[in-house]
């Protein structure tokens, strides 16, 4: 999405913050994004699809306390990979085990297994 396309359908991207349409700082996700500078949520407004797997988000910060109180900012979100509920637990059971052995035998475990690859 661009600034044209923004523009065209009533969106101000100017710096001047009093002249925001009402339904550009209407919360339209659950998705929580940070502000960079004062670490605050910032509301989403708006979203693009880039392509299938990325998407730009747009979130203006609502802290009147931060630097870039009002300003608007894009978030490129894409997808990552998929997570496998078992390999999670059973990654989490792996290192679990191996933290609690002893240095001397994690070595051990480290070598038998560099051989096997």
């Amino acid at each position: 999405m661009n600034a044209e396309f923004l523009t065209k359908y009533g969106y101000d991207l100017s710096d001047d913050t009093s002249t925001i349409p009402a339904r550009q700082i209407e919360q339209v996700s659950d998705m929580r994004i940070k502000c960079p500078s004062c670490q605050k949520a910032m509301t989403v407004y708006s979203r693009a699809s880039v392509t299938d797997t990325v998407n730009t988000v747009y979130a203006r910060c609502q802290n009147h306390e931060c630097d870039h109180a009002g300003e608007s900012a894009t978030f490129d979100i894409c997808f990552g990979h998929w997570i496998s509920a078992k390999a999670a637990a059973a990654q989490m059971t792996l290192s679990h085990l191996f933290d609690q052995l002893p240095a001397d035998e994690r070595r051990a475990l480290v070598a038998d297994l560099s051989a096997r690859v």
